[in-house]
């Protein structure tokens, strides 16, 4: 049973690598059921590995999330991996803190649900984030999207590419 409504919000999440210096940033965008933008974040997190690259965005999404009022939020994630980890509430390494700090956030504090979702499907946040890479900032927030991120959103909705979940 879908428990979510007008009020519910689809966080995609995504984590990015330099190939050329091997810095990593993650971010993501908030959208509403019908696929319009509320807002959009990006960090910088510089070497670290892509796990927790995509830890952090999910971390940072769900503290930017509950900030705003929000306590329930499909987040979608194209890491299998970390969804898999997410969702099943399995410890992949225990040594991971960050792991164990987003599935503490996840089980106690909101309505938090987790889909993997293809790389492909995830293109709105994947530009989001790659815009960091040429800015090198820690934590930025946008309640504007950039013009790329325009440009990718209104292509999806234009293709139907979203497809709303509820």
């Amino acid at each position: 049973m879908n428990t979510f409504n007008d009020k519910s919000v689809y966080l995609f999440i995504n984590g990015v690598v330099d190939r050329g210096f091997g810095n990593i940033i993650a971010g993501g965008v908030l959208q509403n059921q019908n696929g319009n933008g509320i807002l959009g974040y990006n960090h910088y997190l510089g070497k670290c590995s892509t796990f927790e690259a995509e830890l952090w965005g999910v971390l940072d999404g769900i503290l930017i999330l509950r900030s705003k009022g929000f306590t329930k939020a499909m987040i979608h994630i194209d890491n299998l991996e970390v969804a898999r980890a997410l969702h099943d509430g399995m410890l992949v390494d225990a040594d991971i803190t960050m792991l164990k700090r987003v599935q503490r956030i996840m089980r106690t504090d909101g309505q938090w649900s987790i889909r993997y979702i293809l790389g492909e499907n995830n293109l709105v946040a994947d530009t989001l984030v790659k815009l960091s890479l040429e800015w090198e900032s820690r934590l930025q927030i946008y309640d504007k999207a950039p013009n790329e991120v325009l440009d990718v959103l209104n292509k999806e909705q234009a293709s139907g590419a979203f497809v709303s979940l509820v």
